[in-house]
């Protein structure tokens, strides 16, 4: 359910904006992580927000996850996200 409100949201494209695996060209990096502003669980779909706000091309490619027990999102993180004030105004 995150997933869906986020690209509704934020009109980003991507499944999985919570995956740890984010690659970024120098530059690109600098100019995202110089704006962002989140330190929780919603700083990753700002950085994917801010990067396509800025004109980086994305894309989103799979990855092979070994599941470690007990590393779960919750609805509660996920709704932590959206409770996150966000300056680029792609939540709350």
């Amino acid at each position: 359910m995150f997933n869906l409100t986020v690209r509704v949201i934020t009109g980003l494209p991507f499944w999985d904006t919570q995956c740890g695996f984010k690659l970024f060209e120098t530059k690109a990096a600098r100019e995202i992580f110089r704006r962002q502003q989140l330190e929780r669980f919603g700083f990753d779909v700002e950085v994917l927000f801010i990067a396509r706000k800025l004109g980086y091309s994305t894309i989103e490619v799979p990855v092979r996850w070994n599941d470690v027990a007990g590393t779960k999102v919750s609805a509660v993180s996920g709704l932590s996200a959206f409770l996150d004030p966000c300056a680029c105004g792609c939540s709350s």
